[in-house]
């Protein structure tokens, strides 16, 4: 789900709604703002993992914290902080497919795919969850000095932004 951007020319992934639609990595217009992709803080995270564990895969887990945690937020990083970036990570990608990222992202997908694949209450119960901890996120960290958790509030802002007066 890094950095990718194409127009969906057949129903990838069996989403007929999806045609025509441009595809962007973690439903964001990475490319609009000038900013190469590769150095947001969600492709940086996942890359970090990634190298983190190929280059040892028995990596001890509070380890990988800690150094995440430095290499994201400096060395004044909380434990905290380090774990609500993993958690952001992990809503950002929450059911995500080859085809899309986590449905939460885009609300006109979202409800198209909950209506299509009749989702019951408990997995739509799920999905609020995770936009309710992105609201938490986003209060939260809001007015934070660390630039890197500051931008942790403005991606979850920008996702509850999105829904505006619905939710999930």
């Amino acid at each position: 789900m890094e950095a990718f951007s194409y127009v969906t020319q057949h129903p990838e992934g069996g989403e007929p709604g999806q045609v025509g639609i441009r595809r962007k990595a973690f439903a964001r217009d990475t490319l609009a703002d000038g900013r190469m992709p590769y150095r947001a803080l969600l492709a940086r995270t996942q890359r970090f993992a990634f190298r983190e564990f190929s280059r040892d895969p028995a990596l001890d887990l509070a380890q990988f914290q800690r150094d995440l945690g430095k290499y994201i937020f400096g060395d004044a990083a909380s434990s905290g902080a380090t774990a609500d970036l993993l958690e952001l990570q992990r809503i950002f990608t929450f059911e995500s497919d080859w085809y899309w990222p986590s449905p939460l992202l885009d609300p006109e997908f979202f409800l198209a795919r909950a209506k299509r694949l009749n989702w019951d209450l408990r997995k739509r119960a799920q999905y609020r969850q995770n936009f309710d901890t992105l609201k938490s996120l986003a209060r939260k960290y809001h007015s934070s000095t660390n630039s890197q958790e500051r931008e942790m509030s403005r991606l979850s802002e920008e996702v509850v932004t999105r829904w505006g007066d619905r939710s999930p």
